[in-house]
């Protein structure tokens, strides 16, 4: 069973890698990269937990 979280943080991702997408599509729009970034991130975040995600970024080597 798929979590709440999971599937929010599934449908943040996507519209981030849209924005991302239209950014680089409207010759590198700053507000539609700067706001595909911040959903990304969250949605990334939230899709695979915050602790996976501090883990992630800080120790980029580390396996569990």
């Amino acid at each position: 069973m798929v979590s709440d979280n999971t599937k929010i943080g599934t449908g943040l991702l996507f519209l981030g890698v849209v924005f991302l997408f239209l950014g680089v599509l409207f010759l590198f729009d700053s507000a539609m990269l700067a706001l595909g970034d911040i959903l990304f991130l969250t949605g990334l975040t939230m899709t695979i937990g915050e602790y996976h995600q501090l883990i992630t970024q800080y120790n980029p080597g580390f396996d569990e």
